[in-house]
């Protein structure tokens, strides 16, 4: 475990990185403060791979600690593998950075901020997903992924949502609907179990 700790911090950025996989596939570490102090580390591929170690060591770390870290860095590698690892350790005190990195993010960034949002399950995050389809969602692969989220959002409860939250929702949707039918039916038919009324008007 030492050694591989140590090579988080190694200039070959992905001797770095296989350190961080192979610490994820321990089954338990001894000293676990060891990586995350490696969070605050001055060079980027040693916070990237100690980022990544985060999101797969056990036990899993402070999410707190990850938030603080999340919410103090400014590259946009090291701010996609600390959204991973928030995502896995489900810590609903990351919400608020997250959205703002699903808005203000790289791209990569913004899509691993978007699936670790969707792996927290709090609702507030609907409406900025939604923003996202429509004004900040640059490729194909990272629209998929949000319609994917919308499904799951659908069946929590859409009726939770503004109607400004859902008619933006169920517009992008409805413009897929020829690739993607199944993501418009669904979320029609979350939002049609809890708030039957406000589902007839896009039957």
């Amino acid at each position: 475990e030492p050694a591989l700790v140590a090579a988080l911090e190694d200039a070959d950025g992905d001797v770095a990185l296989a350190a961080a996989e192979s610490l994820g596939k321990l089954p338990r570490l001894a000293k676990p403060a060891k990586v995350t102090d490696l969070l605050r580390a001055a060079a980027p591929s040693a916070r990237r791979a100690a980022a990544r170690a985060c999101a797969r060591m056990r036990p899993p770390p402070d999410g707190a600690v990850l938030t603080q870290a999340l919410l103090a860095e400014k590259i946009g590698t090291v701010q996609g593998e600390l959204a991973v690892a928030l995502g896995r350790v489900k810590h609903a005190g990351a919400v608020a950075p997250l959205l703002a990195l699903l808005q203000e993010g790289a791209p990569d960034a913004r899509r691993k901020a978007a699936w670790a949002l969707g792996q927290i399950g709090d609702k507030s995050a609907c409406g900025p997903l939604v923003e996202a389809l429509f004004l900040s969602v640059p490729d194909a692969k990272d629209r998929a992924e949000y319609e994917d989220l919308l499904i799951e959002l659908a069946d929590t409860d859409p009726s939770t949502q503004t109607v400004d939250v859902n008619i933006k929702a169920l517009q992008y949707l409805a413009e897929m609907r020829t690739q993607k039918e199944t993501a418009f039916d669904a979320y029609v038919h979350g939002l049609f179990l809890h708030d039957a009324a406000r589902a007839e008007t896009f039957m």
